[in-house]
């Protein structure tokens, strides 16, 4: 089958830009996307981080390249497992998304409990590897911040932002030693 995201005969992405060689997409991508990161950062985009918010934050990063940006995909993917079947999506995010909100979004968790309550979402649900790519974000995020702190916001704030569920916690208790 033939993907109608990409141009035909090619696995580059259709854009808005007519960009047809992939790596030459995936710079204009970054270059975009961090300058729409950047306007974000200023500006709250409304929401209730359920499945509509997550589709605004991708409308807003990625508007400016795809016609498709904020919307549910048609077809499946898989990169290299299959994610989700693609008529699964909304209800597989809103389960999640429900499910985490009913957990209090694992905010206040030690170690231990957020560790094993992560591991419920990413082995229950499909869809829960997006929580394991957000930490793969805020790596990304926190190496960028490395290597050049004043391109871009924090770490902490770009996760925060992106990552709905990452609001301020007041900070724990000091674990307790045993005897």
């Amino acid at each position: 089958m033939t993907d109608p995201y990409c141009w035909p005969g090619t696995d580059c992405l259709a854009n808005k830009l007519g960009l047809r060689d992939a790596a030459a997409l995936r710079d204009a991508e970054f270059r975009l996307v961090s300058i729409r990161d950047v306007q974000a950062a200023r500006t709250i985009i409304p929401g209730n981080y359920g499945l509509g918010h997550l589709q605004a934050f991708h409308r807003h990063l990625f508007g400016d390249l795809y016609k498709w940006a904020g919307q549910t995909r048609t077809v499946d993917i898989s990169k290299p497992a299959r994610f989700c079947h693609w008529r699964f999506i909304d209800d597989q995010v809103s389960t999640v998304l429900t499910g985490l909100s009913e957990d209090g979004f694992l905010l206040g968790l030690r170690r231990e409990a957020f560790v094993e309550s992560l591991a419920h979402y990413y082995g229950e649900h499909r869809v829960a590897l997006s929580i394991y790519l957000c930490g793969q974000l805020y790596d990304a995020a926190h190496e960028l911040h490395r290597l050049n702190p004043y391109e871009a916001p924090s770490p902490q704030v770009l996760f925060a932002r992106f990552v709905g569920w990452a609001r301020p916690c007041p900070p724990l208790p000091p674990a307790q030693s045993s005897p």
